[in-house]
């Protein structure tokens, strides 16, 4: 009984500790190796800023088909973070936020509705039947609009990729659309702030690249640890 008790114990330190020592090892490349080819610059952000500006009264379209482009076909490799703040540059915190916001959205549905109507082709099932996405089907398919809810939040999934798989599920579409409304937000809110801090005072862009690798560490961890309660609590009203 004892050695039965033990096991999951050690098991978990063992997930654990794989987990924490992969976030170190990420936190370390970031700093020692891409930190000085980063795109979170300033004179990249105004660079962004001034291309988008350059549209006119158009700039929010612009932002709007940037972020819908990079979520609808994720192997373009835009780089969303430096559009989402080079919207708060431009338009202040608000009314950058809802450009934001809303593109994510409208966006998100767009991915979603790909697969609940294409989802069978094989193209799809290659790339979402891989070992990669398998964590987040897995949550998506036990959470439901929770899942959409805490990896939007969290910022834990690459690629907008729980979008896609909820298009699998048989998920509401109205309540995919309240779920990403929700899951939204943090991001909506974080990078327009940081677009405007960095007109309007001295921000200094170390913090947000810290926030970042904060946030590339909790994420997935946080996902997997929800993951693991909700494999005990069913267990446990099983057995």
């Amino acid at each position: 009984m004892a050695s039965q008790v033990k096991n999951p114990r050690r098991k978990w330190l063992r997930i654990l500790s794989i987990c924490l020592g992969v976030a170190v090892v990420v936190a370390i490349l970031y700093f020692t190796v891409s930190s000085g080819r980063s795109y979170l610059r300033r004179r990249n952000i105004r660079f962004m800023a001034t291309e988008i500006n350059g549209y006119g009264p158009l700039a929010p379209f612009a932002v709007f088909f940037l972020i819908f482009i990079s979520t609808v076909i994720p192997p373009i490799p835009l780089p969303i973070p430096l559009i989402e703040i080079a919207a708060g540059y431009i338009f202040g915190f608000w009314e950058g936020l809802i450009i934001v916001w809303v593109s994510e959205i409208i966006s998100s549905l767009a991915a979603f509705a790909s697969t609940r109507f294409l989802g069978r082709r094989k193209i799809f099932r290659r790339i979402l039947g891989s070992k990669f996405v398998t964590p987040y089907r897995q949550y998506i398919d036990r959470s439901g609009p929770t899942a959409i809810i805490v990896t939007r939040a969290f910022m834990a999934a690459p690629m907008n990729i729980v979008s896609f798989l909820a298009g699998l599920t048989m998920m509401g579409i109205w309540t995919f659309i309240f779920a990403t409304a929700v899951g939204t937000i943090p991001e909506s809110i974080l990078y327009p702030y940081v677009g405007m801090l960095l007109k309007t005072t001295r921000f200094s862009l170390w913090r947000l690249s810290i926030i970042l690798v904060v946030i590339s560490i909790v994420g997935p961890l946080s996902m997997f640890i929800l993951q693991r309660m909700q494999g005990v609590r069913r267990k446990r009203k099983t057995s």
